[in-house]
């Protein structure tokens, strides 16, 4: 019984101590403003200063976005317009994107639109070298 009571203790101490995170929450501030490139989309990139996102393809399309950070690490990119004729996106499309974890200067994601779930993603931050 003496164990069980020391191990909780221990614990206890640990976390309040910040030795142990129990929910792990990410820190998104970085990922607030930037140059961000794509993973899964080799030369497509993203520029985000203050509330908007310019999106830039490969294939010369670039998509404009409003950007509302709804918290921390969660936000609303509200579809303003393209460069060319699409249809992935109408004016005023809502994706949320949900900041679920980080490693360095790059973060997992996940993305929802009109109820429907996008496959996970990956951004990076480009760091500009002095």
């Amino acid at each position: 019984m003496k164990t069980f009571f020391f191990f909780n203790f221990l614990f206890i101490s640990l976390i309040s101590n910040g030795q142990i995170n129990k929910t792990q929450i990410p820190n998104c501030e970085n990922f607030k403003i930037g140059t961000f490139d794509y993973k899964f989309l080799p030369a497509a990139y993203s520029i985000r200063v203050d509330n908007k996102q310019t999106s830039y393809y490969p294939d010369g399309m670039m998509n404009e976005f409003d950007i509302e950070w709804t918290n921390d690490c969660e936000f609303i990119l509200t579809f303003i317009k393209s460069s060319k004729e699409q249809t992935t996106y109408k004016a005023g499309d809502k994706l949320r994107v949900v900041i679920n974890s980080i490693d360095g200067n790059c973060y997992v994601f996940s993305a929802y639109m009109n109820g429907k779930e996008y496959p996970p993603g990956e951004m990076c931050k480009m760091v500009v070298k002095q």
